[in-house]
C-alpha cells in the first residue's frame, strides 16, 4: 500500500511526535552525576508522584532524586534509626517530606552529617506536640516550605512562624516568577522560606504535577545548593513546551492520516431486526445506574473509602466482559459470514502509533510506576487480558452485524454502551465536586479516562482498518496503562 500526499505527511507527524517523546523521556535522565546533591522524597504509600517529569526538573537543578515510600511519623514515635537509601549515603542530601512526615524529618535527620537542607510540601501538623522544640534555631539547617493551601493560618504559615519568628499575615511578600507566580517569604536570616501557590486549592496529590511548583523548587535548589552553571527555569519550560507541542503534532498528524482513507463500507443485507443488542444495552445501563447510585449513597453517607478507586476502574472491564458473554452465542452462530478485506498495513501504523505514543506519554509524565500492591498488580494484568478477549467478541461481532444490515452493535457501534460504563465514574466526579471530596473527584477523573480513554484510542483502528485483532490489543495495552496510573 503506497501513501502520499496528506496520509504521507500525517505519518511524518506522527512518527516526529513519537520521536520528540521518546527524546524527552531520554532528556529526564540527563543533567546529573552520579556524585551529584540528592534529593530524598519521604512519601506516604498514597503518595502520587510524577516521576520523570519531577526527575527532569530536579536533574536542571543538579540534583539526583530518590523516592521513599515511609511513614516517618511512626518512625518518629518508636524511636527508629534512619538512614539513607542503599547506594546514596556519604553524599550530600537534602531531605522532602510531604504532610504528616513533615515535621517528623526536621528530627529525624537534622543530625545527620549528610543533610544539608530541608524541603516540606503541603506540610501537616501530626499532634498539638508536632513543633516541640522547634525554633529560629531548630533544625538548623535551612528549611524550604512548599504549599497550596492558601488558609490565612495553614499548618504550612504555622510552621514557618515558628521556625522563622516572621508573621506571614503581615509579612512582606514577593512573587519571584511574575504576577502569576507563588507569594514567597523569607526571613532575613535567609534560611527559611515559604511558598504559596496561587491557583490551587490545597488539596495536595496533583501539586507535584504543577509545572510552576516544580520550576520553583528547581530554582530553589539550584540557588541555595545547585553546582550546575545553568538556572533550570528555561531547561524545564522548554521541556514542556516541547512535550506540548509534541501532543498537538501527533493528534494533527492522526486527523491527516486518516482524513483521506475511507472508512470500510459492509456489504448490506436485509435481515430482521438485531433484538438482542436492545437487551444487551438495557443490562447494561441498569448495571451502570445501580452503580452510580450506590456510589453517590457512599459518598453522602460518608462511607468513602479508596476501594471506589479500584471499583471505577474496573468497572469498564466488567462492562465489556457483560457486552462479550451476552453476544458470544452471537458470534458462534455467524462466525461464517464473510468479512471485507482487512488492511495489515493499515492496522499496524494505527495500532503501532498509538500505543508507542501513550506509552512514551505515560513514561515522560510519570514514569514506571507500579501499583500499591502486587495483588493489584496481578489483577490489572488480568483486567488487560479479559479486556482483549471481550473486544475481540465485541468488535467481531458490530462487524457481522453491520454485514448482517443490522448497522453497529454492542460497544463500537453502540455509542450509548460507552457512555454507560462511564456513567458512575463521572456521578462520582460530580457528587464529589458538589461536596468538596477531593478523593472522589479524583477517581471520578481516572474512573473516566478508564472507560473513555481505551475506546477512543482504538475507535480509529476499527473504523479503519477492520481488524479486530488490533483493534483488541491497542484497547487492553491502553487500558492497563490507564488502568495502572489510576489504582
Amino acid at each position: 500500500m503506497r501513501f502520499k500526499g496528506v496520509t504521507l505527511f500525517g505519518i511524518i507527524l506522527m512518527v516526529l511526535s513519537i520521536a520528540m517523546q521518546i527524546g524527552l523521556f531520554a532528556f529526564t535522565y540527563s543533567g546529573t552525576k552520579d556524585d551529584s546533591p540528592v534529593l530524598v522524597m519521604y512519601v506516604d504509600d498514597d503518595g502520587k508522584i510524577p516521576h520523570s517529569i519531577f526527575r527532569m526538573a530536579m536533574g536542571r537543578a543538579g540534583f539526583n532524586v530518590v523516592t521513599v515510600h515511609k511513614d516517618l511519623s511512626t518512625a518518629n514515635e518508636v524511636g527508629e534509626e534512619m538512614s539513607l537509601p542503599k547506594g546514596y549515603r556519604s553524599q550530600q542530601t537534602v531531605i522532602l517530606a510531604q504532610g504528616k512526615n513533615a515535621t517528623s524529618a526536621l528530627k529525624l535527620f537534622d543530625a545527620d552529617e549528610d543533610t544539608i537542607g530541608f524541603v516540606l510540601v503541603n506540610p501537616e501538623f501530626e499532634t498539638n506536640y508536632s513543633m516541640e522544640g522547634m525554633s529560629t534555631e531548630f533544625p538548623s539547617h535551612n528549611v524550604a516550605i512548599f504549599t497550596d493551601d492558601q488558609s490565612e493560618k495553614s499548618d504550612a504559615k504555622i510552621i514557618y512562624e515558628r521556625l522563622s519568628g516572621e508573621d506571614t499575615l503581615y509579612g512582606i511578600t514577593s512573587r519571584p516568577g511574575g504576577i502569576l507566580s507563588s507569594s514567597v517569604y523569607i526571613n532575613p536570616k535567609g534560611n527559611r522560606y515559604l511558598s504559596v501557590a496561587k491557583f490551587t486549592k490545597g488539596d495536595g496529590d496533583l501539586f507535584y504535577s504543577s509545572p510552576t511548583f516544580q520550576t520553583e523548587l528547581a530554582n530553589y535548589l539550584y540557588s541555595n545548593y545547585g553546582e550546575t552553571t545553568k538556572a533550570p527555569a528555561s531547561s524545564i519550560v522548554t521541556w514542556y513546551i516541547l512535550f506540548i507541542m509534541s501532543a498537538f503534532s501527533f493528534v494533527t498528524g492522526l486527523f491527516l492520516f486518516l482524513s483521506k482513507i475511507p472508512v470500510i463500507r459492509y456489504r448490506m443485507v436485509s435481515d430482521n431486526k438485531d433484538k438482542l443488542d436492545s437487551v444487551t444495552k438495557i443490562i447494561i445501563m441498569a448495571l451502570s445506574i445501580l452503580t452510580a447510585v450506590g456510589l453517590v449513597i457512599l459518598i453522602i453517607l460518608g462511607k468513602f473509602v479508596e476501594d471506589i478507586g479500584y471499583i471505577v476502574g474496573l468497572f469498564p472491564c466488567a462492562m465489556l466482559v457483560v457486552m462479550a458473554l451476552f453476544r458470544l452465542l452471537y458470534l458462534m452462530k455467524n462466525l461464517q459470514i464473510k468479512k471485507p478485506n482487512k488492511n495489515v498495513v493499515l492496522a499496524v501504523i494505527l495500532c503501532a502509533s498509538l500505543v508507542l505514543y501513550m506509552l512514551f506519554i505515560v513514561l515522560n509524565t510519570f514514569g514506571i510506576k507500579k501499583p500499591s500492591s502486587d495483588i493489584m498488580f496481578l489483577v490489572a494484568i488480568l483486567a488487560a487480558i479479559l479486556q482483549i478477549l471481550s473486544v475481540l467478541i465485541v468488535a467481531r461481532c458490530d462487524n457481522i452485524s453491520r454485514i448482517k444490515g443490522f448497522g453497529g452493535c454492542s460497544y463500537y457501534g453502540e455509542y450509548l454502551m460507552v457512555i454507560f460504563t462511564a456513567m458512575p465514574s463521572v456521578a462520582l466526579f460530580l457528587v464529589g465536586a458538589l461536596l468538596n471530596k477531593d478523593m472522589a473527584t479524583y477517581y471520578g477523573i481516572t474512573g473516566f479516562c478508564c472507560a473513555s480513554v481505551p475506546f477512543l484510542a482504538s475507535l480509529p483502528v476499527k473504523r479503519h482498518s477492520n481488524s479486530v485483532t488490533f483493534t483488541s490489543i491497542t484497547h487492553g495495552f491502553i487500558y492497563i496503562i490507564v488502568l495502572i496510573l489510576s489504582i
